[in-house]
């Protein structure tokens, strides 16, 4: 677990929303596990979380909305490094064009390109 997880994750811990455990293979590693109060709060906020993500996706049209949900998700997917950093580069062959994450971060800044 990254270190800067930590304060959120013993504030989870003392609302008893998750618990943490050692790592049976790796004493070093952590493992997050929900509780049944953890599970109940999941469940009451899917609806409220799946309204928010409709109104912040409603700007793009579906392949856009498509683009974006896989990058994410390759985003997601990729390893971080035992500090919790990123790898600087995630080389794939089915990765977009720049001129394409170029094009849909601009139209999601209202036309105005931004600097990561």
């Amino acid at each position: 677990m990254p270190p800067r997880w930590v304060p959120s994750v013993t504030r989870l811990q003392a609302r008893n929303l998750v618990r943490r455990e050692s790592d049976p293979g790796d004493r070093r590693r952590k493992l997050l596990w929900l509780t049944p109060e953890g599970e109940t709060l999941a469940q009451q906020l899917a609806g409220p979380a799946q309204r928010v993500q409709e109104r912040l996706m409603a700007p793009l049209p579906p392949h856009e909305q498509a683009l974006l949900k896989q990058l994410l998700a390759r985003l997601a997917a990729t390893p971080a490094k035992a500090d919790g950093r990123i790898p600087p580069r995630l080389a794939a062959p089915d990765w977009p064009a720049p001129v394409q994450v170029h094009a849909l971060c601009t139209a999601r800044a209202g036309g105005h390109s931004r600097a990561p």
